[in-house]
């Protein structure tokens, strides 16, 4: 319980662009007084109760801290992703027709965001969604295999767990990783994907499982709010791309539901963090109903535009906030 508490502590402070100055001594001093509450033999709960919820250490705190923040007008290549991706994006799809995968190159855009923050320890798990997006959309392009290459988007919530480096959290994703063996298993040597789902109940025990071992009634409401969006746009992902004609085409635009709705529920919301999402459901859901794949690539510009008007001015070191 103390390391999961210093990490969920630690990921507080760096989501809020604390200096790792300031993060070293924070955690160096609850350490040292989580451990002068075990040496009084108090329990977990306890020690919790005294030091207070991380959430609430940062705000008692968030005065007296130094925030790193990066100059946004520094980063050029950022700035130019927009027009680079265009570029490459008409000449070859004027030049080879092949309009589709070629409007990934847009992703872009957003990963280039993701690539300049200071924050590298997380930049995995932000990638997460864009990775296996093309990963999901080349595969499935190539080999046609929609009713498999789904299971690539379970990277996201994977690479969030691995992240936390927890025992319980390793548990979590091994649990996942169960679940994807058994139902290639079932789908692929006995062409029995419905009974292949059924591994899917291991994760749902695990999880629900363990976080209702929480001491956070906060956390514990919120991680089992995630789990079931993440079951509901799974679930509603496969019965249309199962019952509804030629729906694995367009059906995955569900799943991209699963970063959106995390990234709301986490109490953190942006648009320019689900912006890129948003785009790109726009782009394919107008391109291939309505035919229009020539302009609406346009929709990928909403990106940077959302960028823009969410930018904030910012230093490069910045004392006392306001907020």
């Amino acid at each position: 319980m103390k390391n999961e508490y210093l990490d969920e502590l630690r990921h507080i402070l760096e989501n809020h662009q604390v200096s790792e100055k300031d993060i070293d001594e924070i955690l160096s001093d609850y350490t040292l007084l989580y451990d002068e509450g075990l040496n009084k033999d108090m329990s977990d709960k306890e020690i919790r109760e005294l030091l207070g919820e991380p959430r609430n250490v940062y705000e008692d705190l968030k005065d007296t801290l130094t925030f790193i923040f990066t100059k946004s007008s520094n980063n050029k290549f950022v700035a130019l992703t927009p027009f680079l991706a265009t570029i490459i994006f008409m000449v070859i799809g004027f030049t080879t027709q092949t309009w589709h995968p070629t409007w990934l190159i847009f992703l872009l855009i957003p990963i280039s965001g993701v690539l300049s923050r200071k924050n590298k320890k997380k930049m995995l798990v932000s990638l997460s969604p864009f990775i296996a997006l093309i990963a999901f959309i080349l595969l499935s392009y190539f080999t046609e295999e929609w009713p498999y290459t789904w299971l690539i988007f379970l990277l996201i919530p994977i690479s969030g767990l691995l992240y936390k480096r927890t025992f319980k959290s390793l548990m979590r994703a091994l649990s996942f990783f169960a679940a994807i063996a058994f139902y290639l298993y079932m789908a692929v040597v006995h062409d029995q994907a419905l009974i292949g789902l059924l591994g899917f109940l291991l994760p749902i025990v695990v999880n629900i499982n363990i976080v209702n071992f929480s001491i956070d009634k906060h956390y514990t409401k919120q991680g089992i709010t995630i789990l079931f969006f993440v079951l509901l746009y799974i679930t509603a992902f496969l019965l249309v791309g199962f019952y509804a004609p030629n729906a694995w085409v367009y059906a995955w635009q569900i799943l991209l539901l699963i970063p959106v709705t995390a990234i709301i529920l986490s109490g953190q919301f942006r648009w320019v963090a689900v912006m890129p999402f948003i785009a790109t459901i726009i782009f394919f859901s107008t391109g291939y109903f309505f035919q229009m794949f020539h302009i609406s690539w346009l929709a990928f510009l909403l990106i940077p535009m959302v960028g823009i008007l969410s930018d904030q001015k910012t230093v490069t070191v910045k004392k006392n906030p306001k907020y």
